[in-house]
C-alpha cells in the first residue's frame, strides 16, 4: 500500500473507491482513457479480459502518459493513504467494515483528493456533494442518467442525452457505466468518447462471467460477496 501511495502521488491519478463496483468502474475508466488515446497506466484488483488477450496478467498495464487509474481499496483501509488528482466515491454498504468506519475513511479520502466525483443519489453522501461532480439517476445530479433498458446481455441508458449501449447485464452495470462516464468527463473526456469506448467493453473476470451451458443450464461465475453485490447479481440473472 505504501508503494502504491508513492505511485499515486507521482502520477496524475484517478482513484476509485466504494464498497461495490470498484473493479468494474476502474476497468471502464481505463478502457475509456485508452480508447481516447490518453495512454493511461492501471493498477487494479480484477483482471481485464482485454489485457489478458494481450498476454498480460490483466490487472496492471503501463501507458505512456502520466495518467494512472487505480482501485482504492477500503477493505484493508489503504484508501486513506492515497492523494490522487481525482478521487471517486461510488457507494457504501455492509462489507468488510462497519458503515461508520467506512464513512470516516471516505471523508479522509475526500480531503486528500484534489478533485472529487461522487454518487449523488445516496442520502448518506450529501456531505460529499459540495465542490464535487455528482452523478446519478436523481434530479440535481450534475451528470444524470435516464432511459434505462436492460434486455438480456445488454445495458442501455442515456447520460445527459448521449446514448450508451454496453454488452453487459444488470442495473448495477448501468450505474457502473454512469460512474465511469462522470469520472472521465471530469478528466476531460467527452460523453460521446466514453459511449464509443464502452460499446466494446470486454469486462473483467468473475463479473457475471458465463462459463458455459449444459443440459439447458447456464453457469455464471460472479465474485459477489456482500449483500448489495449478491442482490445485484441475482437481479441481473
Amino acid at each position: 500500500a505504501d508503494h502504491l501511495a508513492e505511485l499515486v502521488a507521482s502520477h496524475k491519478t484517478l482513484a476509485i473507491t466504494g464498497t461495490s463496483g470498484k473493479s468494474t468502474v476502474t476497468a471502464m475508466v481505463f478502457e475509456i482513457l485508452a480508447a481516447s488515446s490518453r495512454s493511461p497506466s492501471l493498477i487494479t484488483g480484477g483482471a481485464l479480459r482485454r489485457l489478458e488477450d494481450e498476454g498480460l496478467l490483466g490487472n496492471a498495464a503501463r501507458g505512456d502518459s502520466d495518467l494512472l487509474v487505480i482501485e482504492a481499496d477500503e477493505s484493508d483501509g489503504s484508501v486513506v493513504r492515497y492523494k490522487p488528482w481525482l478521487g471517486a466515491l461510488l457507494n457504501v454498504g455492509k462489507d468488510h467494515k462497519e458503515i461508520p468506519v467506512l464513512m470516516e475513511m471516505f471523508r479522509t479520502f475526500r480531503s486528500l483528493s484534489k478533485r472529487f466525483v461522487v454518487n449523488g443519489d445516496p442520502p448518506a453522501f450529501a456531505e460529499f456533494r459540495e465542490s464535487s461532480r455528482t452523478f446519478g439517476f436523481g434530479a440535481g445530479c450534475a451528470v444524470r442518467a435516464a432511459g434505462q433498458e436492460l434486455p438480456p446481455g445488454r445495458v442501455r441508458l442515456s447520460i445527459d442525452g448521449v446514448p450508451f449501449d454496453l454488452p453487459l447485464d444488470g442495473r448495477h452495470n448501468a450505474e457502473n457505466a454512469l460512474a465511469a462516464a462522470a469520472i472521465c468527463l471530469e478528466a476531460g473526456v467527452s460523453l460521446e468518447e466514453s459511449a464509443s469506448a464502452l460499446k466494446g467493453y470486454r469486462g473483467i473476470v468473475r463479473r457475471f462471467e458465463r462459463l458455459g451451458t449444459a443440459d439447458g443450464v447456464m453457469v455464471v461465475d460472479d465474485f459477489a460477496h456482500n449483500p448489495d453485490k449478491v442482490r445485484a447479481v441475482l437481479a441481473a440473472a
